[in-house]
């Protein structure tokens, strides 16, 4: 029962960890950050972490050894789920990304009736998922200030649950290597791997963004600030008063 408890507990906290991380993910994108950019450089600066931590002999001839499942992983739950993730995030405010991503659970029930062999839907189950979609699209059917989405909003609501299926599939799919890879060391793998991947896309399909750059939503130096560098008035400009 104990051991139990403590099971709960942790996913409990996993689940908070999991919601507030949005919002500091949309704040992120408000600076000169283009998504591929940031999830790569997030990930693959993570990996390093990580291999550093968990580095031993023979890693690689493990990850050659178990290459379907960290193949699975780095194409299928990384490159894929997190690109959907972060150009999701960045089309919807944070408070509707946190929201969506409240459905991983539920889906994720949807799909093992689909891809488990063993796991099969009741009608319990079938009314949960009715009533959290119907909730869904009550919540986040208008925007913050409560006129319809636009394109943009329902395309980032529709690549966050891309994002939930991609990563969904991809941990039942591999359900069957668990215990074969330590966890710790399967999530170095994953995310250095499928970080730099992100991150070469990124830079290839959006170019170079830096993290020093300005904000994004900051005007620029030639733009509508009044005592802008480039644009220096004379003295009996409001700038000089």
């Amino acid at each position: 029962m104990h051991v139990m408890k403590k099971g709960i507990l942790y996913a409990v906290l996993a689940s908070v960890l999991w919601a507030i991380v949005n919002p500091f993910i949309k704040q992120g994108l408000s600076y000169d950050f283009s998504p591929m950019n940031f999830a790569g450089l997030r990930f693959t600066v993570v990996g390093i972490i990580l291999f550093a931590y968990t580095w031993h002999r023979g890693m690689w001839r493990e990850i050659m050894q178990h290459r379907r499942l960290f193949g699975n992983l780095i194409l299928i739950n990384m490159f894929m789920g997190y690109t959907a993730f972060y150009f999701g995030v960045d089309f919807v405010s944070g408070a509707i990304s946190s929201i969506v991503m409240g459905l991983t659970p539920l889906i994720n029930v949807l799909l093992a009736h689909l891809v488990a062999s063993n796991d099969r839907l009741n009608r319990y189950k079938v009314v949960s998922l009715a009533v959290s979609l119907a909730g869904l699209l009550l919540i986040v059917g208008t925007g913050s200030d409560g006129s319809p989405l636009d394109w943009r909003g329902i395309g980032g609501i529709v690549l966050l649950l891309a994002c939930i299926l991609f990563q969904g599939y991809s941990a039942i799919s591999v359900s069957e290597d668990k215990g074969k890879v330590d966890p710790i060391f399967l999530n170095a793998v994953q995310m250095f791997f499928g970080g730099l991947l992100i991150y070469g896309v990124g830079i290839a399909a959006e170019g170079f963004h830096p993290f020093w750059s300005s904000s994004r939503s900051s005007p620029s130096v030639s733009g509508s600030w009044p005592c802008a560098p480039r644009a220096r008035r004379s003295a009996t400009s409001i700038c000089a008063v």
